[in-house]
């Protein structure tokens, strides 16, 4: 008889080990999981901004080359669309919803690159306003033979990246 109590402790004893080991595995996988859609997000934003910037920069030039006022109208649009859609995209990266706590280990890659020597924060911004005023010069009548914003497009494409 003393037997089998030892035998039904032995028994519970190994079930709440595994028991145990399993919800401690299940946590660790939730959090690894957490940071990965995390990580995803940030990317999904950093990969929107990108395409962005070379919507910005196509309307730009569709607009410029189109001959009627219905197709620069459209083109005019879009780069309004791209422009504000890429602002909203940054705010959100780096002050908004998908900003990172400094606790995040991605925090300070992300710090690096957007406001360390790269400047990609400042640049994004910097493009952004030289595209809306290359726009809004050609929308009022003088064209801008070679608007900055397209020689800082390359660049920050490669850094966006």
């Amino acid at each position: 008889m003393k037997n089998i109590h030892l035998y039904t402790l032995a028994y519970c004893g190994a079930l709440l080990l595994i028991g145990s080991l399993t919800v401690g595995v299940y946590l660790f996988e939730e959090k690894i999981v957490d940071t990965q859609k995390r990580n995803a997000e940030i990317i999904n934003v950093a990969g929107r901004q990108r395409m962005l910037s070379q919507k910005v920069a196509l309307h730009y030039r569709n607009y410029v080359a189109a001959e009627d006022m219905d197709s620069r109208a459209l083109h005019h649009q879009a780069f309004m669309n791209a422009a504000a859609m890429m602002r909203t995209s940054h705010q959100s990266l780096t002050k908004g919803a998908l900003a990172l706590s400094k606790a995040d280990p991605a925090y300070a890659r992300l710090i690096a690159l957007y406001e360390g020597e790269a400047n990609l924060g400042q640049r994004v911004i910097d493009y952004l306003g030289e595209a809306e005023s290359a726009m809004n010069q050609v929308a009022f009548g003088s064209p801008v033979a070679n608007p900055a914003f397209l020689d800082m497009a390359a660049p920050l494409l490669a850094d966006l990246e």
